[in-house]
């Protein structure tokens, strides 16, 4: 009887396996606590900083909160407006992240960040984000650049701290993080910024 009830779980697990869990689908309920929340700043720059064409991919507001069919819906990283205090400064926008998935189970990644930004605009693809570029941008040198402690004078990169990271879509950002995207000229523009 053993060996039947063992063959049976088998046989359910071989031919119906589990799919994998969605960690940034977005939610219509709000009725789990977060067991996750931090905010972390960030900017996406294209060009040098004391170049007069530098340019900056903007992140979108409300980015991550939205209606799908019919019914609100928060996806666990998101954007506010530049109405709300403090969420839109001259260089940075903050992101949100809020789950109710604990740290164990998933921490949220910068790839999640443009994951929910391609899925909230629509696609069923993120917006592109790797070591040679992001969205529609290409280029051979991409820095990412993590700043802590209080941003002293952005335009002119002075931080209290600044170390340079090499893991891209796996970088995990920290509560109070100040991220920077650079894409370093000369870059090129791909017709699409969705993977």
């Amino acid at each position: 009887m053993a060996i039947v009830a063992i063959l049976a779980i088998i046989v359910l697990v071989a031919f119906f396996p589990q799919t994998p869990t969605d960690y940034v689908q977005c939610n219509t309920t709000n009725s789990q606590q977060p067991r996750q929340h931090l905010r972390f700043s960030m900017f996406i720059r294209l060009g040098e900083g004391k170049e007069l064409n530098v340019t900056f991919i903007p992140i979108p507001e409300n980015m991550g909160l939205g209606y799908r069919e019919n019914l609100m819906c928060q996806w666990p990283i998101y954007t506010l407006t530049k109405q709300d205090t403090g969420e839109y400064g001259t260089y940075y926008t903050r992101v949100h992240v809020q789950s109710s998935f604990p740290v164990d189970k998933h921490e949220y990644t910068l790839a999640d960040v443009f994951d929910v930004w391609g899925e909230w605009n629509g696609y069923n693809s993120s917006v592109y984000f790797g070591r040679d570029g992001v969205s529609y941008y290409r280029s051979e040198d991409v820095d990412l650049l993590v700043h802590r402690g209080p941003v002293i004078d952005p335009y002119n990169s002075i931080y209290s701290s600044t170390s340079q990271y090499f893991e891209f879509e796996d970088y995990m950002p920290q509560d109070d993080d100040y991220v920077e995207i650079v894409v370093h000229s000369p870059y090129t523009k791909e017709p699409t910024p969705y993977v």
